[in-house]
C-alpha cells in the first residue's frame, strides 16, 4: 500500500488517485464496458486527444512510477517517450504527457 497519496492537476482541476498501489489512467469505453481507475474523459482524455482507454499506470514501488501500458500516441516524461511495460519514477511537481494531454503530478 502506498505511504505517500498522490494526485494529479489537468487543466488546473485536480484529480484524486485511489490510494491502492497501481491506478490504471485512461478513458471510459461504454460500449466495451471499460472503466480506468481514473478516467479522464471528463478531462480532455478523448481519443482525438491520443488517450487510449488503457493509458498509463501509476505504481507505488517505494516511491511513484509511471509504466506505459502499450498506449497508440504514448506517455511522456521529461521529453522522452516511455518504453511500454517500462516503469519511469515521476517525482512531486512533475509534468508528464499522455496523449496530447499535459498531466502535473503531486505526492503529498
Amino acid at each position: 500500500m502506498p505511504v505517500a497519496p498522490c494526485h494529479l492537476i489537468i487543466g488546473g482541476q485536480p484529480i484524486s488517485v485511489p490510494l491502492k498501489k497501481e491506478t490504471i489512467l485512461g478513458r471510459a469505453d461504454s460500449a466495451s464496458g471499460w472503466n480506468p481507475d481514473v478516467d479522464l474523459a471528463p478531462y480532455g482524455g478523448t481519443p482525438s486527444a491520443g488517450v487510449s482507454r488503457s493509458h498509463v499506470k501509476i505504481v507505488w514501488q517505494d516511491g511513484w512510477v509511471l509504466e506505459d501500458l502499450d498506449s497508440t500516441n504514448g506517455t511522456f516524461l521529461r521529453g522522452q517517450r516511455l518504453v511500454p511495460g517500462t516503469r519511469a519514477p515521476v517525482h512531486n511537481g512533475e509534468e508528464f504527457q499522455i496523449g496530447k494531454l499535459q498531466v502535473t503530478f503531486f505526492a503529498r
